[in-house]
């Protein structure tokens, strides 16, 4: 009985209450976040958990919303717990704003990334993470430069990521800019790589303008052109200089990529070389600049 009496416990189910006044918690946390889901955990009340998010951390208006999975890797933070039925489908959303407090974006020597507005030669601006070389530095290394930035915490594993890119922005610069997902959190040279190379779009290499990687694994470009020639590339109605949209839907080890409006994949993979993890999610390149990140986690 002395132990039973060092905690509180619900009356409803009898649980024991190992955080005191958690609403009030939640009410002053200053964190955006909506939840963490517990697929297959049926016997939590979900229902009271949403009221209880609406009424603490939802009630802020601009908060915005981070998922994961409990079959990743942890987040830092845990603010609220959702279990959803095994039978359901999870799904949520969230704009990961441009916020240098929220991103990782230190790279490498030679490049460097930097949040700023940056304007197309069609005059469409959006406020965006740039990444610059430093061609001295190259030049002394020889070292091929790319660098990845990342949204520490954020897990993913399944759904959807959209963002806008763009390059080269200056007229010498040749550019490779893409979105890295299931980044590996201890080892972010690891991930899944989908990467556009706008100056081969509309000529001879035209098939050669989007290309899947999986980077520090054997699977990059040379070896994937190679051994399996069109299988890991393919054509997109891109343009240097020119800001375009990329959609990349990512189910178990297959992954399908949409550019602009366009109905049809320009790029199709159906066994991802990491397999079907989970990861962080971010901008991979040199040079050029990427904006407006969405991220829309499902649960199967």
């Amino acid at each position: 009985m002395k132990e039973k009496n060092k905690y509180k416990f619900e009356e409803e189910t009898l649980s024991m209450i190992r955080v005191q006044n958690f609403d009030q918690r939640l009410s002053r946390l200053n964190i955006d976040m909506l939840a963490l889901f517990g697929e297959k955990d049926t016997s939590l009340n979900w229902r009271k958990a949403l009221n209880l998010y609406q009424s603490t951390i939802g009630r802020r208006p601009a908060g915005g919303i981070v998922a994961s999975s409990l079959t990743g890797q942890p987040m830092k933070t845990i603010l609220l717990l959702f279990s959803v039925l095994a039978t359901a489908s999870a799904v949520c959303a969230a704009d990961i704003p441009l916020d240098p407090a929220r991103w990782h974006l230190e790279m490498n020597p030679r490049t460097n990334a930097k949040i700023e507005a940056v304007t197309d030669k069609n005059g469409v601006t959006h406020q965006a993470i740039r990444f610059r070389v430093d061609y001295q530095k190259l030049e002394e290394t020889k070292d091929y430069p790319p660098g990845t930035v990342f949204v520490p915490g954020l897990q993913f594993q399944n759904g959807t990521i959209e963002a806008d890119l763009v390059g080269p922005i200056e007229p010498d610069d040749r550019t490779f800019v893409g979105i890295a997902f299931r980044i590996d959190p201890k080892n972010t040279k690891q991930h899944e790589l989908i990467y556009f190379r706008p100056f081969n779009s509309g000529t001879p290499r035209h098939l050669h303008s989007v290309q899947y990687v999986a980077t520090d694994t054997i699977y990059d470009w040379p070896y994937l052109r190679e051994k399996f020639p069109g299988v890991y590339e393919g054509g997109a109605n891109i343009a240097n200089n020119v800001w375009f949209h990329a959609r990349l839907e990512i189910d178990g080890t297959t992954v399908q990529v949409f550019v602009n409006d366009g109905k049809e994949p320009v790029l199709v993979v159906k066994d991802l070389k990491l397999g079907d993890r989970s990861g962080l999610v971010g901008f991979w390149g040199y040079p050029g600049a990427f904006a407006n990140l969405k991220v829309i986690a499902r649960s199967k």
